[in-house]
């Protein structure tokens, strides 16, 4: 269709379609198409996908855009979300943890249970900072990594990102419905 619409000074319709073996009435067919509701709905549910992808730096998996739609009002299914993320052709672009370090050649620290050292809250904010941030970035100073690192803490983390264990709500929310009680 593009290439038609793109070639229409050098060739002719007829021209075109006989050498491409598609048929013209096929080509006028989508020339003249209006799109029905439902494609339009599609089409604005996609770009809502899309549009969060995006605000979240690329960073949400299905889930959290689902999470985030229906806080939004826009009533969907994971399932959903995931079916339009996968004909946008996107996905989270946060690393996983030993894909990281197998390609690094790092070795993982283990500590048992109950060691005086484990501290398994902290050690998941590092795990989710280094696979949504550390891992996805190319750092060239140590200031431009220190002022992205803040950025990412104070701006995403803490305000905007979702956390699973807080019944997908951000932080900053669930401080003000504890201050608000």
């Amino acid at each position: 269709m593009s290439f038609i619409q793109a070639n229409l000074d050098k060739y002719t319709v007829k021209q075109m379609c006989s050498a491409l073996k598609f048929p013209r009435s096929t080509y006028y067919a989508a020339l003249n198409h209006v799109p029905s509701k439902r494609e339009q709905e599609y089409k604005e549910f996609s770009n809502e996908v899309l549009s969060i992808y995006n605000e979240f730096k690329k960073r949400y998996r299905a889930i959290n855009i689902h999470r985030e739609l229906n806080d939004r009002n826009i009533p969907c299914s994971v399932k959903r979300v995931q079916c339009h993320m996968k004909k946008l052709e996107i996905k989270s672009i946060v690393v996983k943890k030993y894909q990281y370090q197998k390609n690094q050649g790092m070795l993982h620290s283990f500590s048992r249970k109950g060691n005086p050292y484990d501290n398994a809250c902290i050690e998941s904010f590092h795990s989710v900072l280094k696979k949504e941030e550390v891992y996805t970035t190319t750092y060239y100073t140590f200031e431009e990594s220190k002022s992205a690192l803040f950025e990412y803490i104070e701006s995403f983390y803490n305000r905007k990102r979702r956390h699973n264990a807080l019944d997908y709500k951000t932080p900053q929310q669930v401080e003000d419905e504890a201050l608000a009680a």
